[in-house]
């Protein structure tokens, strides 16, 4: 599953100045016996994804950055965003396979 989904940092401020122009999504995964699909997704309120990506991952921390960006290439405008990170575990049990938390970006 997924443990500690934390974006840092947050706010960020990706206006090329060279200081908080990105924020990195870190997270753990647990219990993966060999490497899964993971994917990464930055909504914005009103339900539409912005950016997407995927990874494959092992079991232990995982670090993403996100420069603020959506998948044209062109700045998000500044606000409040959900990020929401999934990741297919071995265990089909297992209830923490999807986590989302809260990015602000401010410029």
């Amino acid at each position: 599953g997924i443990a500690r989904l934390e974006m840092s940092p947050s706010p960020f401020t990706p206006n090329g100045d060279g200081v908080n122009d990105e924020t990195h999504i870190d997270f753990e995964v647990l219990n993966l016996g060999a490497p899964r699909e993971a994917r990464v997704r930055i909504y914005s309120l009103d339900g539409r994804v912005r950016w997407e990506q995927q990874w494959l991952v092992g079991s232990g921390q995982q670090s993403i950055p996100w420069h603020g960006m959506d998948d044209t290439g062109t700045l998000v405008p500044p606000g409040i965003y959900i990020c929401q990170v999934d990741v297919d575990v071995d265990d089909r049990s297992s209830n923490h396979t999807t986590a989302a938390r809260l990015v602000y970006v401010a410029y």
